[in-house]
């Protein structure tokens, strides 16, 4: 970067929830999003060199290295029809060498032809995993294809992306520290001031005060007003309260006065004023609380502390714990930094992982599966793509970008508890099918041989073959009734 101060929104690529500070010389990447300031900008890596690009290439890598899904049922059909006939032969000619006529020969033959069913072993794994798919779209699980299903149940292990999939994707204000200077202040009109205040930048950080102080508190008879607004690029917004009649303001404060909001070092510049104890107190709740705090101060004196962060789903525990009871471990990486990582990780009680770039997570993956984990992968951004595309199982949030949905093999549309719903599914569809298999196998045993020694003949053993195969199909559609 050449010229220009701002905070620079990454997390369509590397999932930090929080915008990036950039200045001369830092580089910034394309398909980012510039939340203040302008910038001028060199352009050092263009078309197939762009990290945007080089995930692109990652994501295909992943999708074309994934091996293809073989049925044991498909193999053994292929085998089982020329074992058929070859029993067919077989029954006939020893029925021959035994003295019996062409004719009494020729009934034994064509009954095994009849009473074995390959349809019934045909039927028994793709009959599963098409109602199987059919029961997951009823609850809001989209899945890309029957054969899905065959992997999901064996996943032991799951990557949890943060941002925007254990998380809202949404800063927002979860505390306020209240410090001992300017008491007097009436403390809703110091909310609807620094409001007014952020209402001037487009900062993530800022939006989140501006929705905080209109959710809690009622609109006032009139906004306070703000001038000589200054933004300092992603760092903060400096301005002047101009009192209004109307406001309940104490008197002796009725001239126009400074108040800003932003980082401790930026404001630290142009405020006199001892910061040493607040530093410490942002600094606790930056490392403890996981959140980003930015100080108010007003009149030139500090007056309170607001800690922002990218609060949790409301369902994220429940998941986390559904995971834990099917015995699947979770393990959460992001881009995020590390310290807010770690204060989620610690607070939802799974392992985490911070500021892990796309094709860190993609490592972090590779690495579970070379340990011998089966590992199921769930995110909802561009920078998920590639992790997504190399797991074993990929799942998506519904609401995530385009990537991450078209490189999942499951894309969820009701909430996160769908994903346990998910791998539920995958399990009972598997148990669906080695029941099938076991009762297909189980028939052609039986039946074979009475055909074999004549005990059936040809009529029953079409009522037989035809029944087997009904009992497979009334057995998979069990699935929409579990």
């Amino acid at each position: 970067m050449i010229a220009g101060t701002s905070a620079i929104d990454a997390s369509l690529l590397t999932g930090e929830s929080v915008p990036v500070e950039v200045a001369p010389g830092d580089s910034v990447t394309g398909a980012t999003i510039n939340t203040s300031g302008s910038l001028l900008v060199r352009a050092t890596r263009v078309g197939e060199d762009t990290q945007l690009a080089q995930m692109g290439r990652l994501l295909t890598q992943a999708q074309t290295g994934k091996a293809n899904v073989q049925r044991l049922a498909d193999k053994i059909s292929s085998i089982f029809v020329p074992c058929v006939i070859l029993i067919s032969l077989l029954t006939f000619a020893a029925w021959l060498a035994f003295g019996s006529t062409f004719e009494a020969a020729l009934i034994p033959a064509i009954t095994v032809l009849v009473v074995a069913c390959p349809c019934a072993l045909g039927l028994a794994t793709p009959t599963a995993l098409l109602v199987g798919s059919g029961a997951a779209s009823r609850s809001g699980i989209l899945i890309s294809g029957p054969e899905v299903l065959e992997r999901a149940h064996a996943i032991n292990t799951i990557v949890l992306d943060k941002t925007g999939t254990l998380t809202t994707g949404e800063m927002q204000v979860s505390s306020i520290r209240w410090l001992s200077t300017q008491q007097n202040l009436p403390r809703d009109l110091v909310l609807q001031i620094a409001a007014s205040l952020e209402a001037h930048s487009s900062h993530p950080i800022a939006q989140a005060i501006v929705r905080y102080v209109d959710q809690t508190l009622p609109p006032p008879a009139a906004r306070p007003i703000i001038t000589e607004v200054d933004s300092g690029s992603g760092l903060g917004v400096h301005g002047f309260y101009e009192p209004t009649q109307g406001l309940d303001f104490p008197s002796e404060r009725a001239e126009k006065l400074p108040i800003a909001i932003g980082n401790i070092d930026w404001l630290a510049k142009f405020i006199a004023t001892d910061f040493r104890e607040i530093r410490i107190l942002t600094e606790e709740i930056n490392i403890k609380a996981g959140a980003t705090a930015v100080v108010c101060t007003f009149a030139n004196e500090p007056i309170a502390i607001f800690s922002v962060k990218d609060t949790l789903r409301p369902e994220t525990p429940q998941l986390l714990a559904d995971l834990k009871a099917q015995k699947i471990e979770p393990i959460m990486i992001s881009g995020d930094a590390p310290e807010i990582a770690a204060a989620v990780g610690a607070e939802l009680k799974i392992q985490a992982q911070g500021g892990v770039r796309p094709e860190g997570k993609v490592a972090v993956v590779k690495a579970l599966q070379a340990a011998g984990k089966s590992v199921g992968m769930f995110g909802d951004g561009v920078n998920d793509g590639p992790a997504l595309a190399a797991a074993d199982l990929s799942i998506a949030v519904g609401s995530g970008s385009d990537v991450a949905k078209a490189a999942a093999d499951i894309t969820v549309l009701s909430g996160l508890p769908a994903v346990t719903k998910a791998i539920q599914i995958s399990r009972r569809t598997l148990r669906i099918i080695r029941e099938n298999l076991a009762w297909a196998f189980g028939y052609n045993l039986l039946a074979i041989p009475l055909a074999i020694f004549g005990v059936i003949i040809p009529g029953i053993a079409a009522a037989a073959m035809a029944a087997s195969s009904v009992i497979v199909v009334a057995n998979s559609l069990r699935l929409y009734r579990d």
